[in-house]
């Protein structure tokens, strides 16, 4: 916000940084998450993954009108979200969830009900 005031960043700058500065962020608070095992903090107002949840907006809205004819339910497909994850927040952020949420005997499938 504060380079959007000293006029550094202007609305044209606002996909870059979508796509870039806080694609950047995700990466390293994910990068931290799993280096130092951290747990999701889900009611402190000092929490890491306190944006956790708007690649899920963002990365809905960049699904809109693609030319893939993507959709937000294919983010439960393993391989459509290891294709695409590298081009679509959405896919990204599942991509992380797919990583995280294991349980012995289950696949790695046991993070569905937190996703449905």
């Amino acid at each position: 916000m504060c380079l959007y005031r000293v006029g550094f960043l202007d609305v044209v700058d606002q996909q870059a940084v979508v796509l870039r500065i806080f694609n950047r962020y995700l990466k390293l608070c994910r990068f931290l998450q799993k280096r130092y095992r951290m747990k999701p903090a889900l009611t402190s107002q000092f929490a890491i993954d306190e944006f956790q949840f708007v690649p899920y907006i963002w990365g809905s809205a960049q699904l809109i009108g693609n030319p893939l004819n993507l959709e937000p339910e294919s983010y439960a497909n393993r391989a459509t979200v290891k294709k695409f994850s590298k081009d679509y927040l959405l896919f990204d952020a599942v991509k992380f969830i797919f990583q995280i949420w294991r349980a012995p005997n289950t696949n790695g499938n046991d993070h569905k009900q937190l996703m449905f």
